[in-house]
């Protein structure tokens, strides 16, 4: 596969001196029409054969439902060899149905300068079905212009040594853009969470259908920090937040996968509250490892805007009461709300919040301010 895949992309191109190379791309509408009043005066027999090409190349657009200003004005096309545009049009009507492939070509015009036709080869070859090929043309038409057959051929073999089955590999859904890109270290990503995360190595197959964008996460700057923090939420983490950022499986992969969505937001919302910079943020949403549980815009974001807003305090104050009592971020916020009415001097009232608190910890949670609903 490696050979064959190679083969095709060490295929001789057309240079852009050649030929097929001096079309220029039409970079306007004025450009178009002056393609066009070019016809009505004697021209070199190659200025003839641009505008020709030009004006097939406008004329295959209009057939297919798409705007020849709006596509072959986009930057993209710009300085595009015009026989390769019309080599990829022809493979996308092919590939494409006709009532899909003008708002394509209208949305992502740079699909034009990719090499359709060997893309749709390999796909096939490897047993892409002509549903999937379809799927990854109108779904992600960027990873043909921004990636390489050569490329695609080392994930999918990645893949296969991982002991991803085939049909997923090939499946109606493409879900393996993220690793396409020639920056990623896939290899680097598996060998992390096989050694570090102690994901076992059978399991990694599994991983890579269930969270692929995890496969192409940077090593350094984000698995293994992130890693790092959601072990030091302590030994009763695991099961706080089972299903929530932790398996039994996949242990804190879940909580990996989902870090942008589940755990960034609520470091970065105490991260403007509380000084000190991302580690205090870190530090002290590891004492509180419940309010992890929930969607940020549900409890800890609500909550830091009732004790600003409403409830008046300021940066140093707030600061104070989230370090003695970090509870308060996992509350409902109806909660909060409700007992703030006893206090009607918050200035006063802090320190006896924070000491009363504190001094029911070890009473059970249901008298204090982390209380159950």
């Amino acid at each position: 596969m490696r050979a064959l895949v190679g083969q095709r992309c060490l295929a001789p191109q057309r240079a852009p001196g050649s030929l097929h190379g001096t079309l220029r791309a039409v970079p306007s509408a004025v450009a178009l029409r002056r393609a066009r009043a070019s016809c009505s005066y004697p021209e070199s027999s190659s200025n003839h054969s641009a505008t020709a090409t030009t004006t097939t190349l406008e004329s295959q657009l209009s057939e297919v439902n798409a705007s020849p200003v709006l596509v072959l004005g986009s930057p993209a096309l710009q300085g595009a060899d015009h026989a390769q545009m019309c080599a990829a049009l022809e493979a996308l009507r092919d590939a494409v149905p006709r009532r899909s492939l003008g708002g394509l070509l209208e949305r992502y015009p740079a699909i034009l300068t990719a090499p359709v036709a060997s893309w749709v080869d390999f796909l096939g070859s490897f047993g892409f079905q002509r549903l999937a090929v379809q799927e990854l043309l109108l779904n992600s038409p960027d990873v043909l212009a921004n990636s390489s057959v050569f490329r695609a051929g080392q994930v999918f073999l990645f893949l296969k040594r991982l002991g991803v089955p085939n049909d997923q590999i090939v499946g109606p859904i493409f879900k393996w853009r993220a690793l396409l890109s020639e920056q990623v270290d896939f290899e680097a990503a598996a060998d992390f969470l096989a050694s570090e995360a102690g994901i076992a190595p059978e399991l990694l197959g599994q991983v890579a259908c269930q969270y692929p964008a995890l496969l192409a996460a940077p090593v350094a700057t984000e698995l293994a920090p992130r890693l790092a923090f959601l072990r030091g939420l302590g030994p009763e983490a695991p099961g706080l937040l089972r299903g929530v950022l932790h398996e039994d499986w996949y242990g804190w992969v879940h909580g990996l996968a989902n870090w942008p969505t589940a755990v960034a937001p609520k470091l970065a919302a105490l991260e403007a509250v509380v000084e000190g910079g991302p580690q205090a943020a870190a530090a002290l949403l590891r004492r509180v490892p419940e309010a992890l549980k929930y969607p940020p815009e549900s409890r800890l974001v609500p909550n830091l805007r009732l004790l600003q807003g409403a409830m008046g305090l300021d940066q140093q104050s707030l600061a104070a009461l989230l370090r003695g009592a970090p509870e308060i971020l996992s509350l409902a916020p109806e909660q909060l709300e409700s007992r703030w009415t006893f206090l009607t001097k918050p200035s006063v009232w802090v320190c006896i919040w924070v000491s009363s608190s504190i001094g029911v910890r070890g009473k059970g949670r249901s008298g204090g301010w982390g209380g159950g609903e």
